[in-house]
């Protein structure tokens, strides 16, 4: 009898022990999911990782004039008053570090630029992702060499940023991972997500595949043995349209210009002889059926598929055109395609960008400098 008594409680013990394991992952899940759930209409706020305004011979760790944060408040609030509810924020932090171990932060006046956006994104009703934006995690050198410094890095954030509030503060651990193998990625992010998790274990990660952040890498990485995790994609096509004379994406390659969206006979330019041999020459050849809208539904559902199939959420965190070369009423156009395909597919999403070379505004911020049509395309009252 005793000895029954014994295993019985062993057995429940056990039990427990299952069930309290099951209902944290189950528990964690649920929080990445209802987090995603309100993220809703985001915008990316590129500034914080504008290295090359600083000094090559500073190793670029100058680059951030600090009187500029003071005007960030008002657009902070214009953000919040056109419907935008997650800021997604891409920091340099690799130009704070130091580039020796023990990798510390040395330009930690920067933070306050980080604090005072936290503060105001809790005024303002806005969720903020803390995105890791640039870093050297490349086949080209020896990653697992590398890889330390990145996790130096986010001890510091992670420690510094544990006491914000988990629903509103999400740490996006790597932007756009490229020149690396997907295997090599995987090993890194399983070492980052731990890194982070054991300072910050309450806080959401986000955190995307290979590939630029491409959907096919997302598709390569599969999902991590952490259930608090947003996969993250960001989505460009048709590439010729969104990159047309985006010089830093290869000068030969992007370098038609005044494309149509979507294609148009009888507006489209001929090809530009600058491309031949290059990626940009097949986007030309492919462009008519890749800018059309079943087939940019069909890449965007490849993500979502991804969801249903390991039943996790993801998110957009990039998309948008380069303005210089394009017309207006395209542009108008390509940002209601892509804006109405993600929301039919319930798909959160931050804009690529508010101010800067991607922005929808004719000029700076402000509500008239926005195109009637581009009021349209956003759904702005």
């Amino acid at each position: 009898m005793k000895n029954h008594l014994i295993r019985t409680y062993i057995i429940g013990v056990f039990l427990l022990f299952i069930l309290t394991g099951m209902y944290t992952v189950l528990n964690a899940q649920s929080l990445a999911w209802q987090r995603a759930k309100t993220m809703g209409m985001g915008i990316d706020l590129s500034w914080l990782e504008n290295y090359w305004n600083g000094t090559p011979s500073e190793g670029y760790r100058d680059y951030l004039d600090m009187h500029s944060l003071a005007g960030r408040k008002k657009d902070l609030e214009l953000m919040h008053r056109l419907g935008f509810t997650t800021l997604r924020l891409p920091v340099a932090f690799n130009y704070w570090t130091t580039d020796k171990p023990p990798y510390k932060i040395i330009e930690t006046g920067y933070f306050a630029a980080i604090d005072s956006i936290l503060k105001w994104a809790e005024q303002y009703h806005l969720k903020v992702i803390i995105d890791n934006h640039n870093g050297s995690l490349d086949d080209s050198v020896k990653v697992m060499q590398a890889l330390p410094r990145v996790e130096a890095i986010w001890r510091q954030i992670a420690t510094r940023y544990k006491y914000t509030d988990p629903d509103e503060v999400f740490f996006e651990l790597y932007n756009e991972p490229h020149y690396i193998s997907d295997m090599q990625w995987k090993k890194c992010a399983l070492q980052l997500i731990k890194v982070v998790h054991d300072i910050a274990p309450e806080h959401t990660i986000v955190i995307g595949g290979a590939g630029w952040n491409s959907i096919h890498g997302l598709i390569q990485l599969g999902t991590l043995p952490d259930s608090n995790i947003i996969y993250t994609f960001h989505f460009y096509d048709p590439f010729l349209f969104t990159h047309q004379g985006a010089a830093w994406a290869g000068v030969k390659a992007t370098s038609n210009i005044h494309v149509p969206f979507p294609y148009n006979a009888a507006t489209m330019p001929p090809v530009n002889p600058a491309c031949t041999g290059t990626y940009g020459e097949n986007n030309y050849k492919n462009y008519k059926q890749a800018s059309s809208k079943a087939f940019l539904e069909k890449e965007l559902l490849a993500a979502k598929d991804f969801s249903k199939k390991y039943n996790v959420p993801v998110f957009c965190g990039e998309w948008g055109s380069y303005k210089k070369y394009s017309d207006a009423q395209s542009r108008c156009r390509y940002t209601a395609t892509i804006k109405k395909l993600l929301e039919s597919l319930h798909i959160p999403f931050a804009y690529w960008e508010w101010d800067q070379s991607f922005s929808f505004f004719q000029g700076k911020p402000a509500l008239q400098n926005i195109s009637e049509c581009m009021r349209k395309a956003w759904g702005f009252k």
